[in-house]
This record gives structure tokens, C-alpha cells and sequence, in this order.
């Protein structure tokens, strides 16, 4: 972060840009200084990040259009707003599956009900279940491995399977089940996760349980019990937004955009409090912050834009572009955006990738290149 914060402040307090053609180049006679960009990183609240982490993290499920994703759009603007930033609020709307609330019902050997959490649809199938729900004697499958069903009557009936499990819940989805309740792991990979879905739109509803509840319904599986799955999850158009905050350089005219995503993604989309998607919001608001102070007023103007939509095919980025890189102004050359700098960070590597794309005018016939740095 550190590194990045170097990079960040070099980039958007330098005064000159390699590359430019000769004849703007006397525009940009001053540089940062090396104490400039030192006091810059010293001056980098990284308690504030972390803050910023815990609260996106507290308001549950952050996937776009989900309550969570409100709640944080609402806070980032009012971050900005704090911070003295002019701030724009952009809105589209979206369809986004919604688990409006899905459950197990216990029919035999006793009576009880479980909270579930609906998985992603198959493509766009919702994979939403009647009224009444799917019933059907319950079978405990394990990992899913076709050893396990050995001497099972599986027709009809309803697989209890163990979340890392790989892709085996298609294999018995073929042979007979006809809905399957994962159960939570004490931990899972995100390859693990995505597992769990197929593009292909295929009706099998599919929900995700506890370890505590799932333990209870091992017990009912023992004895042959039946459940009925509740599978609530419905494609449903959704407001979304997408968030802006200037701070006016110098030169106002000139544009350096800093952008990162603020929703999350889970295979099981009601429970996505993303931590790890919270790290490049939280360090843009940062940035935000440090900048808005009159004593570090940037040469250029800054545009700090937090975007929604990532995991819906960028749908939030390509809105923001429609809507700004070819507006008017830049257009009409009102506004001239010289660099975006999206930040996009993990906890994988402490190395930074920084990947550059865009015209070859400042690297000559290099449209794209990309580095690591530790």
C-alpha cells in the first residue's frame, strides 16, 4: 500500500507527463520533489483504510443492488461530502438476482424450519421454486462422489452435500436429485465457490445452510427424513449507483480520474460482506481525504469515482464511461483526461501489478504493458 501510495502521489502531483509532445511540454516545467512525495505517504491515515474496511464489511451483503450496496453508496458520498468534495451521484438501473428470503422446512421425523441463503442462478435461470417448494427424503452425499449414493433410491430426492464438493452436484443433478442444500465449510476457495453455478440455465435449485443447521440436518438424513426447499430467489431490475467526488486542481481543466469498485460478489449472494473488496474503496476514500486538504491541493483536478456493477459484466464502469469519458466537455476539449488509475487490490501478494492500457502515445507503439513491484 505503501508503494502504491508513492506511485499514487507521484503520478497525480507531477507536473510532467513523459511522452507528451514536445510542444506541451513547456506547460510542465515543475516536478515533484522527493520530500514532497515522502511527506505525502507519512501523511497517508492508513488506520482510516482499515476503518473504512470494517465498516463496508458491517453492512452486510454488498452485492450490487443488495441493501449493503445502498448503505455503502450512501456512506461514500457522505465521506466525500465531509471531506469538502463536490460530489455527483449517477444512477441505471440493473437486473440483479434477489434472495428475498429462502428456507428448509423439516416435514418428518419432526417439525422445523431452517434459514437458508439461495446460490447464484445457473445463467439466468433464478432457479426459483413453486409456491408449495420441492419435497423429498433427504440423503446425505458427502463430497458427492458417486461411491457415496451406492444403494440409494435417489429419485426424487433432495441431496444434502458438503460445500467443497467441486462440481459433483451435476453429476447427481443427472442421476435423479432434484434440489441440493450446501452446507457450509470452515473454509473454501473462490474456485471452490464458483463451482457452484454453470452458465448454462438449468433448473435445480440450489441453497446454502450453516454448519450448525446443516449438522441438524445430517441427523434428519440419518433417519430418513423429508424436507421441503424454499428457493426465493428472483431476477429483479434494481437502482444502483455510481459515485463521484472532485477535488479542483490548479489547472482545472485537466483531469487525472482515480476510480475503484465498492460492491462485492458471492456465490451465495446474501451473505457478501467482502472484506477483501472493501481494501480499494477504503484507500480511495483515502486519497479522497488526503487530497480535499488546501495544503495538498493537486495541480490537476482529481476525480474520485466509486463504481458499482464490477461482477454484472462492468456494467457500472461502462455506464460511468458513457456518461463522462464521452460527454460533452471532453468532448468539446473543456476537459482534458489525461490518466484513470483504478485501483483493484488483494490480499494474495503483498507484490503490486500495475498494468497500464491505453493509446501509444506516451510509451510509443506499446498500447499495453504491465509490471510487478515488491
Amino acid at each position: 500500500l505503501i508503494l502504491l501510495a508513492f506511485l499514487l502521489s507521484a503520478t497525480i502531483m507531477e507536473t510532467s507527463i513523459a511522452g507528451l509532445p514536445q510542444q506541451d511540454a513547456s506547460k510542465y516545467a515543475v516536478k515533484t520533489t522527493h520530500y514532497e512525495i515522502k511527506e505525502a505517504i507519512e501523511n497517508f491515515d492508513y488506520t482510516a483504510i482499515q476503518s473504512h474496511v470494517k465498516i463496508f464489511s458491517s453492512f452486510g451483503s454488498r452485492v450490487t443492488g443488495y441493501a449493503g450496496n445502498l448503505k455503502s453508496a450512501e456512506y461514500i458520498s457522505n465521506e466525500f461530502k465531509r471531506y469538502g468534495l463536490n460530489v455527483t451521484v449517477q444512477n441505471y438501473t440493473i437486473p440483479i438476482p434477489i434472495d428475498s428470503g429462502s428456507w428448509v422446512e423439516i416435514t418428518s421425523p419432526v417439525s422445523k424450519k431452517i434459514k437458508a441463503y439461495s446460490l447464484w442462478p445457473n445463467g439466468v435461470q433464478a432457479c426459483t421454486t413453486p409456491s408449495e417448494g420441492i419435497s423429498g427424503r433427504l440423503i446425505y452425499v458427502g463430497d458427492g462422489e458417486l461411491s457415496r449414493i451406492n444403494g440409494y433410491d435417489i429419485e426424487d430426492c433432495i441431496a444434502l452435500i458438503d460445500f467443497n464438493s467441486g462440481m459433483n452436484w451435476v453429476n447427481l443433478a443427472d442421476l435423479g436429485f432434484k434440489a441440493f442444500i450446501f452446507i457450509e465449510p470452515s473454509e473454501a476457495s473462490s474456485f471452490e465457490a464458483l463451482k457452484k453455478a454453470v452458465p448454462t440455465p438449468i433448473n435445480f435449485p440450489r441453497v446454502y445452510v450453516n454448519r450448525k443447521d446443516g449438522s441438524v440436518l445430517k441427523s434428519i438424513a440419518a433417519n430418513n427424513g423429508v424436507v421441503t426447499v424454499h428457493n426465493e430467489i428472483r431476477w429483479e431490475n434494481r437502482e444502483v449507483f455510481n459515485i463521484i467526488g472532485v477535488v479542483e486542481g490548479r489547472n482545472p481543466s485537466e483531469v487525472i480520474v482515480v476510480s475503484a469498485r465498492y460492491d462485492s460478489w458471492s456465490i451465495v449472494p446474501s451473505i457478501s460482506p467482502g472484506a477483501e473488496d472493501a481494501l480499494s474503496i477504503s484507500s480511495l476514500l483515502e486519497l479522497a481525504r488526503y487530497f480535499a486538504e488546501p495544503s495538498n491541493k493537486p495541480l490537476r483536478t482529481l476525480w474520485f469515482v466509486a463504481l458499482s456493477g464490477h461482477y454484472q459484466g462492468l456494467h457500472g464502469p461502462y455506464e460511468w464511461a458513457e456518461k463522462n469519458l464521452f460527454s460533452d466537455e471532453v468532448q468539446q476539449g473543456k476537459i482534458r483526461i489525461l490518466l484513470q488509475i483504478d485501483l483493484d487490490f488483494s490480499t494474495e501478494t503483498n507484490g503490486l501489478d500495475a498494468l497500464y492500457t491505453g493509446p501509444p502515445v506516451f510509451f510509443g507503439d506499446q498500447s499495453q504493458f504491465s509490471g510487478r513491484y515488491y
